[in-house]
């Protein structure tokens, strides 16, 4: 591939979010810095690409902590050195303070490599070099008596001291006053709910449900036995500020995970330490329903945030098995949660959509599921699809889960309809069983173009090579958006 069109990639990646770890911008520009050939527009790129604190740093973490490592020649001083002198200085000592290092690397590193001076008429950028290097005190030696620099002097005075503040009121204060994150805080203070109800009425919806897991292992829900009804109140007008839900971008699978999350986490963590005689067995902690219904309802009004692609989807289930198995990298989460989601999204947002899964006795038989079901409705679907069946237990069939719906393909053509994307979704699942019989399915209908993605939701048997075949393993809050980003990609 030319270079030019490495870098095209690189871009458009960035510039449509279609990566589902932002982390792997800087990684990939860090691999191409390695290459002779390609270390200059490498570097270029990471200039224009990485243009926050966490991508900036991540790009030397990912540069120098691999050998070989892309050297500090005269390029990769100026590409640090346009970081720190370009940038509004304003701005430049805000992200300072809130990340003044991230995952091992400090800003102090990166001076120590391209030795960066400010001109000597800006004296506020002069005082942020001088925060960076050697810390508050030196700044206030050198720059407190200038008022040139008096803003930004007083700006990194307040968040180090902060950082230090043991009364949470006074931290609660600080947040409001200087519109502080989560990022600015020291840990101790993310127990406390004044400091929470604090920070509630700023930060967005995706720092809050990143944090979500947290502020329930703290108990911050509960007073004494019973809940404390003023910190529900103000979790809950957070999940349910509109402008905050049109602002997140958030996919309804993130919201439906911590929903799961919240409700059964810590109830499998006990259930484990108790098998392994870690300890006693005990009560998991109780789950408030208004919190709960708080979590359902944001879930709903993000549906309407995912744009269709108004394509022609079967989505095929495999319903057994769906209770029996933990989800791949969700152990609390189970299968069948996972499929529900899956096809309560599809369900929700695109307007032509056909689900239909296996029986006992081998056929794909259609299941009947309404656009406005409920997650919890569709598992019920679905756990009643797998029980209906005539055979008696002792004397079912034989099953291989992992080719269960091969037929899927057969059913489609002997029905004579065409569609573009199919999802197929088991427990486990074979895929190269599947390849001959979609390509049948693709040459017979006349459509070259359409896409199989085989989710499986435990684990995969194995992947297969094909531009038009997507196998995932498990499931997170990235798998949902990354099909979305498979199928425009490539229709």
């Amino acid at each position: 591939m030319p270079k030019e069109k490495i870098f095209e990639v690189i871009k458009k990646v960035y510039k449509e979010n279609t990566s589902p770890h932002q982390e792997m911008i800087p990684f990939v520009l860090a691999e191409c810095a390695r290459i002779d050939t390609l270390k200059i527009d490498a570097l270029k790129t990471a200039e224009i690409l990485c243009d926050n604190t966490k991508l900036f740093l991540l790009f030397f973490k990912f540069g120098f902590e691999r050998v070989p490592k892309i050297g500090c020649g005269p390029a990769c001083k100026r590409l640090i050195g346009a970081y720190y002198l370009k940038k509004d200085v304003t701005k430049l000592a805000g992200e300072i303070a809130q990340f003044p290092k991230y995952r091992g690397w400090r800003h102090q590193d990166l001076f120590r490599l391209a030795h960066i001076k400010a001109k000597p008429d800006d004296i506020a950028r002069q005082a942020v070099f001088a925060y960076i290097s050697r810390g508050v005190d030196t700044m206030n030696k050198g720059f407190d008596k200038k008022p040139e620099a008096k803003e930004i002097v007083d700006y990194l005075n307040k968040v180090d001291n902060f950082r230090k503040e043991k009364d949470p009121a006074l931290a609660a204060e600080t947040i409001e006053t200087y519109m502080l994150t989560v990022d600015h805080l020291n840990f101790i203070h993310l127990k406390n709910r004044q400091v929470w109800c604090a920070l509630l009425r700023q930060i967005p919806l995706p720092t809050l449900l990143d944090h979500f897991s947290l502020i329930a292992r703290n108990k911050l829900f509960r007073s004494g036995r019973g809940w404390d009804t003023d910190f529900k109140s103000c979790v809950r007008d957070s999940l349910q500020n509109n402008q905050a839900i049109t602002d997140s971008g958030l996919h309804p699978s993130r919201v439906f995970i911590e929903n799961i999350t919240y409700q059964f986490e810590a109830k499998f963590k006990l259930d484990t330490a108790v098998k392994r005689n870690l300890r006693v067995a005990q009560k998991p902690p109780a789950v408030s329903s208004e919190i709960v219904s708080a979590l359902n309802q944001l879930m709903n009004a993000t549906f309407k945030l995912s744009k269709p692609t108004n394509l022609r989807y079967l989505i095929a289930v495999d319903p057994f098995d769906m209770t029996t198995r933990k989800v791949g990298h969700i152990p609390f989460m189970l299968p069948s949660h996972g499929a529900a989601i899956t096809v309560q999204s599809y369900l929700k947002i695109e307007p032509n959509v056909t689900v239909v899964g296996p029986t006992w006795e081998g056929p794909i038989t259609p299941i009947e599921i309404s656009k406005t079901s409920t997650s919890k409705e569709i598992e019920e679907i679905l756990s009643n699809a797998r029980s209906k069946t005539p055979v008696a237990p002792k004397t079912m069939p034989k099953r291989e889960p992992a080719v269960s719906m091969v037929e899927v393909f057969e059913w489609a053509q002997k029905q004579k309809k065409k569609f573009d994307v199919f999802i197929l979704v088991a427990t486990a699942i074979n895929a190269t069983q599947y390849v001959s019989k979609f390509a049948q399915y693709q040459r017979t209908m006349k459509l070259p173009r359409s896409k199989l993605v085989l989710l499986s939701l435990c684990c995969a048997k194995n992947t297969v090579d094909t531009k038009d075949i997507f196998v995932i393993s498990g499931f997170d809050d990235k798998v949902l958006p990354l099909i979305v980003n498979f199928v425009k990609e490539s229709i």
